[in-house]
């Protein structure tokens, strides 16, 4: 099997005696063939697993793993100015779908102000308190 036939890593490999003690100790523990195949990356040859289990003479339930989820890929980006300072990303993906970041509704937000010693600066919010009060007199 090359590796460009193989769904997971081995898949098609030899058994090591690691892989046989983890897929008895696993179908005794109650796993799924299927969940076992998957646990020692054999989950593209789940009929071999199947072989080996009965070849050992190991008793097995068999329990359909749920599809996988959906996944899409970027294939653009850009900067969006969302307005008050803030920038925000749209993107549009590999289905033609696009997507953005969205304003918060409520206040504007409040300007940072960086604080700490050297390098290591953390911001946080200028609050009214961090101006200077004017004592009349």
């Amino acid at each position: 099997m090359s590796d460009i036939d193989k769904a997971d890593i081995y898949d098609g490999e030899p058994w090591s005696e690691m892989d046989l003690w983890d897929l008895q100790n696993s179908l005794a523990y109650g796993d799924s063939i299927e969940e076992v195949a998957e646990f020692l990356c054999r989950s593209g040859t789940l009929d071999e697993v199947r072989r080996k289990a009965e070849e050992l003479g190991l008793h097995y339930r068999s329990e359909p793993r749920p599809p996988p989820v959906p996944t899409r890929k970027i294939t653009k980006a850009e900067v969006v100015d969302l307005g008050w300072g803030r920038f925000g990303v749209a993107y549009e993906f590999d289905d033609g779908t696009k997507s953005s970041t969205k304003p918060t509704a409520g206040k504007r937000p409040k300007p940072l102000r960086a604080t700490g010693p050297g390098s290591r600066f953390r911001f946080r919010a200028v609050t009214d308190r961090d101006e200077p009060t004017r004592r009349s007199g």
